[in-house]
């Protein structure tokens, strides 16, 4: 990982950058879910004595695709089911939740019309299942600001890998010199730095340490701030 964001670095210089595309992660960066996921994988576990600690899922699952943490989880915790069948039943378990509807995080509805208004081309990109990204971005109003949206479906690996940035570059014609990714996981920052396109983290259930800091070009507080960079940082 820290050779490519070395080759990073040399070939792409955060200050030749003219950003006109911005790429959004989902879930903990556009919508408040990632407590619902960890409250999901814990009711499933519960049924076989095992609970999911705050730091494992942050550590081993957040930010990753469904089918490959619950093969993950089955085979981590010995459990007597197949991953199919506890891959199903995570995604009906979870599908409840989401159809009630999770709120946007901070500053996400400002940041859209900011894009919008700004001739910027909006683009979703996420480890999710393509109904349920859909369902959400519907429910909280937000669907008519993409230009495109890239799902677990549309790409062969996920994060940490680049594939679904990639993707979302090409889907809208833009390169690496004129995107930039909002995440709030550090194995997004990794995709992210893996596909060379700058990165703005906003830390949603767990803080950014010095290692990922200092891959990004800017840890924020809310999505406030990524308005304040796009209209001042890069002038610094």
């Amino acid at each position: 990982m820290f050779r490519f964001f070395l080759c990073f670095q040399q070939v792409l210089p955060y200050n030749d950058f003219m950003i006109n595309t911005v790429i959004f992660d989902m879930d903990g960066l556009l919508v408040d879910s990632e407590k619902a996921f960890l409250e999901t994988y814990n009711e499933l576990l519960d049924a076989y004595g095992y609970s999911l600690s705050k730091d494992t899922y942050l550590e081993r699952y957040c930010g990753k695709i469904v089918k490959e943490n619950a093969a993950s989880i089955v085979r981590d915790y010995h459990l007597d089911i197949d991953p199919e069948t506890f891959c199903k039943m995570l995604i009906e378990t979870e599908t409840r939740k989401a159809n009630a509807g999770y709120d946007l995080k901070p500053g996400a509805k400002e940041l859209l019309d900011y894009l919008k208004a700004g001739g910027y081309k909006i683009v979703l990109a996420t480890s999710s299942l393509e109904d349920r990204a859909l369902t959400l971005v519907k429910q909280a109003g937000v669907l008519d600001y993409f230009d495109a949206i890239i799902c677990g479906k549309d790409v062969k690996l996920g994060k940490p890998h680049p594939d679904v940035f990639l993707k979302a570059m090409e889907a809208v014609s833009s390169g690496n010199t004129e995107s930039l990714v909002l995440e709030d996981s550090l194995t997004g920052v990794e995709a992210a730095v893996s596909a060379q396109v700058p990165v703005i983290v906003v830390p949603d259930m767990v803080p950014v340490d010095e290692t990922h800091a200092a891959m990004v070009l800017r840890v924020c507080d809310s999505l406030y701030d990524v308005i304040d960079y796009l209209e001042n940082g890069q002038q610094q």
